[in-house]
């Protein structure tokens, strides 16, 4: 044990932290000895305990982020979730297939994008050899650019022909977007990663 840390709410609960992980589904045993209470009185007897660790089943599969560049690795942002609420995802390994010729299998790491597009994956979630849990299709996006920020939007008849903004596109240091409807346009603006 590296550590015992007694609940600042509940003074009859200790949150126990070990030095080495559990193996699933092996039992094991805790004896406690030499505590004292808050007055100064020494547990006589040793107390012993005795459980069962189970990493419990993926009860819930999903991507942490939807919209995907070349070169990500899409398995990079699952998460395996138990019963329990524990995330598990480094007790497993998983799979990756998608609608997308763009999105290779396994890791799925996303290929050449030249403009966004609608794919599907699903993710397998694996034990050793054994499929323990499939995905229904998930929704996800692969973009030829990450955005990492929006940084403003407005309104106008030609925001193409704003100087600063043409400096910025020019310098590489934004790009946009015009959804174009009657006038004004509307004009969104961004960084890329």
């Amino acid at each position: 044990m590296v550590k015992a840390e007694i609940n600042p709410d509940n003074k009859k609960e200790v949150k126990l932290t070990f030095n080495q992980e559990f193996t699933d589904k092996e039992t094991y045993k805790i004896t406690v000895n030499g505590v004292k209470s808050a007055a100064g009185v020494e547990l006589k007897e040793a107390t012993t305990v005795e459980f069962t660790y189970e990493i419990g089943e993926v009860s819930k599969i999903e991507l942490t982020k939807t919209t995907f560049v070349p070169g990500e690795d899409i398995a990079d942002f699952v998460k395996l979730v138990n019963a329990n609420g524990v995330d598990v995802t480094d007790k497993y390994t998983v799979e990756i297939s998608s609608t997308s010729s763009k999105v290779s299998t396994t890791a799925g790491t996303v290929g050449s994008v030249s403009t966004s597009e609608t794919a599907y994956v699903q993710v397998t979630v694996k034990s050793g050899t054994t499929v323990v849990k499939q995905s229904d299709a998930i929704k996800v996006t692969l973009a030829p650019t990450a955005i990492t920020s929006l940084v403003g939007f407005g309104l106008g008849d030609d925001v193409d022909n704003v100087s600063a903004y043409k400096q910025a596109v020019k310098d590489g240091k934004l790009t946009s977007e015009m959804k174009k409807s009657e006038t004004p346009n509307l004009e969104l603006l961004y960084k890329l990663k």
